[in-house]
C-alpha cells in the first residue's frame, strides 16, 4: 500500500500529498503514514482534514525553497500529527508572497491545528511558521514552534521580526472566541 489514503477508501492510495488533496471531495479526511513528504501543497475552496501518524514521524517539508502548505478560501482546515518544516516564503511564492513559510491560511472559516510542530520555517515578511488572514475561527492545541523566523523586508532587516511563529491578521467573528491557543 502507498503511504496516503482517503477516509472512505483505504485502497485508493496516493504517493503524493497534492494528488490526495486534488482527489479528495469537500469534507474528506486524508490519512498520512510516517515519512517525509516534500511540498508545496495547496488547498483551494474545499474543507479538508489531514491527519499524520504523529509529529515525530510524519513530516511535510519545504526543503528550504518554498512555502510548505497553503489553504485559500476553504470552509475548514484541520491538521493533526504533522511536523511542518523547512518552509520558505519569498518574493517568488505564489498567492501571497513573503508570508507564511510553513502554512499560509487566507479566507479559511475554521482553522484547527492539533499536536503539530512547526520548525525551521522562514518568511521574508510575516509568519515564519504560520500566517493566517481573514480566518473566522482559529484553534491551535498541543502545537510547538521551534526556530521559525520572519522579518520585515527580509530576514536581516533593521525593522525587526514580524511573527516568527505566528502572524494573525484580519480576523472576523466574536473577539472573545475567534482565537484559541492551548496546550
Amino acid at each position: 500500500a502507498l503511504p496516503i489514503y482517503l477516509q472512505d477508501n483505504p485502497d485508493a492510495d496516493f504517493s503524493s500529498i497534492q494528488d490526495a488533496i486534488d482527489a479528495a471531495d469537500d469534507g474528506y479526511t486524508i490519512f498520512v503514514y510516517p515519512g517525509t513528504y516534500f511540498g508545496p501543497f495547496g488547498i483551494e475552496s474545499k474543507s479538508l482534514s489531514i491527519i499524520g501518524s504523529g509529529f515525530d514521524s510524519t513530516f511535510f517539508d519545504g526543503n528550504g525553497l518554498f512555502r510548505v502548505m497553503s489553504a485559500v478560501t476553504a470552509q475548514s482546515l484541520y491538521l493533526e500529527g504533522i511536523t511542518v518544516q523547512s518552509g520558505y516564503a519569498s518574493q517568488q511564492s505564489p498567492i501571497q508572497n513573503r508570508v507564511g513559510g510553513g502554512l499560509l491560511a487566507v479566507g479559511v472559516d475554521d482553522l484547527r491545528v492539533r499536536d503539530c510542530v512547526f520548525q525551521g520555517n522562514q518568511a521574508e515578511y510575516q509568519g515564519g511558521g504560520v500566517y493566517a488572514e481573514n480566518v473566522s475561527s482559529f484553534d491551535m492545541t498541543g502545537t510547538t514552534f521551534v526556530d521559525n523566523l520572519a522579518g520585515y523586508e527580509g530576514l536581516n532587516s533593521s525593522n525587526g521580526p514580524k511573527g516568527g511563529a505566528i502572524s494573525l491578521r484580519g480576523f472576523g467573528g466574536d473577539s472573545e472566541t475567534w482565537c484559541k491557543i492551548g496546550r
